[in-house]
């Protein structure tokens, strides 16, 4: 069946050649950081996945969201300020955080 090793290669090129002009998208386990970003950047790129995990730091990250929608039911939003590359507190969206334990 020669059809499937070519559906195969044009789903793999096609993917990677969409990826290729957004470099936020990794496909590996990369670390992305709010400092390599503008403060734009940042907030669009949290804007469009709905939620995702930046580093903010070295060792810091956490998971930011669009919206409520991307929380738990039982969990409420916080305001979310990170560091960019031109902006020191940044709002990119927010955290989900869970009121009976004021956590994340």
């Amino acid at each position: 069946m020669p059809i499937i090793p070519f559906l195969l290669a044009l789903i793999f090129t096609s993917a990677s050649a969409h990826a290729a002009g957004r470099p936020w998208e990794f496909t590996d386990a990369s670390r992305l950081s709010s400092r390599s970003m503008s403060c734009a950047a940042t907030n669009a790129f949290v804007q469009t996945k709905g939620a995702v995990i930046l580093y903010t730091d070295r060792t810091e990250f956490d998971r930011y969201v669009r919206s409520a929608l991307f929380c738990y039911p039982e969990q409420v939003t916080e305001d979310a300020f990170v560091p960019t590359n031109n902006n020191p507190a940044c709002h990119i969206g927010y955290t989900c955080l869970d009121p009976t334990l004021n956590r994340r």
